[in-house]
């Protein structure tokens, strides 16, 4: 679904309309709260800022399917929240996960060489070539975060509402090349962008080709940790000052390492 191997249909079936069956299962059955993790919800727009809260509106992506999905999917769920009976909500916005399961069941190729493309994944190297790339920013978050922000909201360790998770600290592409063992040539973010945005608009772009679209806009979708307000949030929450996850050139070590979680700001009221 993620990389657009199957159809936009079945993405569809699967994404939006099976996790609405979920929720409705889920108020059917008395279930207390509902956590849901969305991607991509903001968009890629020009005028996103650089650092987006919570506060900052939800609009599909102009393109890319999967983001759109999302977004909607957000909104339908918030609008279901609503009904009486129905579970508290918990909106979870990650950025990019990592960890040694954090590929799971994503087909890289289509069909018949979709197998393939899982041997390749798993079999990456260090390539001491240089290849040029975009300074384009970054965020990574831990898969064993993501899975505890889904403990502590499934537990009501905060009130309902949408929380953005991210590790500390942006990277670029350049300093993940760097650690995974190429020889990066910096380019300027700018042209990229814009050819990003002229690809990712022509018509009839195969599904997984849409996902240029997230590298059309200088601040992408990457969440604000800098605005956070003292005491917001349980300090069991707030971010390990030892953690090194988003340190510069670090990026591995969100693979290799757990690193604790980071909420970011409290939902508005």
């Amino acid at each position: 679904m993620i990389t657009g191997m199957s159809s936009r249909q079945a993405a569809r079936e699967i994404n939006v309309d099976g996790t609405l069956n979920a929720f409705r299962a889920a108020a059917a059955a008395g279930v207390r709260r509902f956590v849901y993790a969305s991607v991509a919800v903001y968009g890629f727009h020009r005028d996103n800022p650089i650092g987006m809260t919570e506060q900052w509106p939800v609009r599909a992506a102009s393109w890319l399917f999967y983001a759109q999905e999302k977004a909607e999917l957000e909104q339908l769920l918030q609008a279901a929240a609503h009904a009486d009976g129905a579970p508290d909500l918990y909106l979870l916005r990650p950025p990019i996960v990592l960890g040694p399961h954090a590929v799971g069941a994503k087909d890289l190729l289509p069909g018949p060489l979709a197998s393939l493309g899982r041997r390749l994944s798993a079999g990456v190297r260090r390539l001491p070539v240089p290849i040029p790339v975009p300074a384009l920013p970054m965020q990574f978050i831990h898969e064993e975060d993501v899975g505890q922000a889904f403990v502590l909201c499934t537990v009501a360790t905060g009130p309902p509402g949408a929380y953005n998770i991210t590790g500390d600290g942006v990277v670029t592409a350049i300093d993940v090349a760097r650690e995974l063992g190429f020889i990066p040539i910096p380019l300027p973010a700018g042209p990229f962008h814009s050819a990003a945005r002229a690809v990712s608009a022509l018509p009839a772009l195969p599904p997984a080709a849409q996902w240029l679209e997230a590298c059309g806009a200088p601040g992408g979708s990457l969440s604000a940790h800098r605005h956070r307000p003292a005491g917001s949030f349980p300090a069991r929450l707030r971010p390990d000052r030892r953690s090194r996850a988003g340190r510069r050139h670090r990026p591995p070590r969100l693979v290799r390492r757990r690193r604790r979680l980071q909420v970011l700001h409290r939902p508005g009221a």
